[in-house]
């Protein structure tokens, strides 16, 4: 009995999908390391800095004036105070030279700075979410096809293991063990010349990697509308305000997002995060804390390249399983993305004109402690989101590599199998034949 049908023309690469690695990178493209890089919110913070100073001191001196002189042009407000009061009308030395008009006018700019910079950081949110948002969007039918190579690896897991069987009991086993030894080298060196610790990790453990997916995805799930609804609070809070309690209540709320999400301290911690033994900046709260800790632990883990092991790699070929990851990075996607929409619609509409008037002080005084923290929670959703994006990729890459290498061993020792055909009994051989349609037929 002679079989004609070979795996030789079967490729992952005719599938445009899976035939590139994503650079896990695309998923941070265009987000600063750290959200206070932008310009707006480093010209506030500058501000509600000196403006923290004056309010302490109880009195205003020339150096105060002169660290913030440059930001008349985007608070008109501090224009017309300069205008009015040139620099060298305050004292050298602190005093309490025009110190009433100075708090009087800061107070107003501080409150422009505050509700300016308050509108570009929820900007920042929303835009880095729905960034993040395409990234894994346009990934998303990537994503679906390595799940959708579970099939086809399965069946071509079947063909090598059954042609080490059949070939054991054959006279030239000695040769079949050689050939595929051979094999199994030049394809694990083909993989490890892109091989990372993030990769190696997916593939041999497999159900600690899918653990992260829906742990972060569960998180973002969760926290990320809950934030959303927080944030339109906060905006509806402060333009019915009329005291300074009323802003102080408003505020508590928000702060309430400072604590990590009770999964997240879970993860952090089962990677070896210790509040107690990492230091972090005094304005870092606890969730920016423990999401920042992941974001380190995937850094280091894509930075750290590194060979598969002869037997991680073998074990794969003949082994990995391709969990679905699709529906969960799907399902995080549009629970979350339905919330950005909504509350990019509010910050639009949010303005100083929607505030009760003489509260500038209040809003400055209360707001400005908070404002730190503030940045340092967005900052932490987007090393989560980015994370996320950087934990699908690379899965996606390590399962794509393995699956192309099981699919080049499979033809490899076809072209044995078909060359040594003779010492192969009909059984054997009928076996293979089926195999080998199965093969065939799940890649077609």
């Amino acid at each position: 009995m002679t079989v004609h049908v070979s795996l030789g023309d079967l490729s992952f690469e005719s599938n445009e999908v899976l035939a590139v690695d994503v650079d896990p990178s695309e998923s941070f493209a265009g987000v600063p390391s750290d959200i206070a890089e932008s310009a707006g919110i480093d010209q506030a913070d500058r501000l509600l800095d000196v403006y923290s100073a004056i309010i302490n001191r109880g009195c205003v001196c020339r150096a105060d004036m002169d660290q913030i002189k440059d930001l008349t042009e985007t608070f008109p407000s501090l224009a017309k105070l300069f205008k009015r009061y040139p620099i060298n009308s305050f004292s050298v030395e602190p005093s309490n030279i025009n110190y009433e008009v100075s708090t009087e006018g800061f107070a107003r700019t501080a409150y422009d700075a505050v509700v300016n910079a308050l509108r570009d950081v929820l900007r920042f949110l929303v835009n880095n979410l729905s960034r993040l948002w395409k990234f894994l969007t346009q990934n998303a039918q990537r994503t679906a096809a390595v799940d959708d190579v579970q099939n086809k690896l399965a069946d071509i897991q079947r063909f090598i293991l059954e042609v080490d069987k059949i070939m054991s009991d054959t006279p030239v086993a000695a040769d079949y063990a050689k050939a595929r030894k051979a094999v199994m080298e030049s394809e694990r060196h083909n993989v490890s010349k892109s091989w990372n610790e993030f990769r190696n990790f997916v593939v041999t453990r497999p159900a600690d990697s899918f653990e992260l997916i829906d742990m972060l995805s569960g998180v973002l799930k969760v926290s990320v509308p809950a934030f959303g609804e927080a944030v339109e609070t906060l905006l509806t809070d402060l333009t019915n305000s009329a005291t300074e309690q009323d802003v102080m209540a408003a505020v508590a709320k928000m702060e309430l997002f400072q604590t990590p999400n009770g999964k997240l301290a879970a993860l952090s911690s089962k990677y070896g995060y210790r509040p107690g033994q990492i230091r972090i900046a005094d304005n870092m709260t606890p969730f920016h804390a423990n999401a920042s800790f992941i974001k380190s632990i995937f850094r280091s883990w894509s930075n750290h390249r590194m060979d598969i092991s002869p037997e991680a790699f073998s074990q794969a070929v003949v082994s990995q399983t391709v969990m679905n990851w699709g529906e969960v990075v799907t399902d995080a996607v549009r629970s979350s993305s339905q919330r950005t929409e909504r509350l990019l619609s509010k910050i639009n509409s949010f303005n100083e004109n929607s505030l009760k008037p003489g509260m500038d002080q209040i809003y400055s005084t209360v707001l400005v402690p908070f404002f730190k923290a503030l940045l340092s929670i967005i900052q932490g959703y987007t090393l989560m989101e980015g994370c996320l994006g950087e934990l699908v990729a690379n899965r996606d890459n390590a399962v794509i590599s393995i699956s192309k290498a099981s699919l080049n061993v499979a033809k490899d020792l076809d072209k044995f199998v078909r060359k040594n055909g003779d010492h192969l009994t009909i059984g054997g051989k009928t076996v293979l034949a089926s195999r080998r349609r199965a093969v065939i037929a799940a890649m077609s």
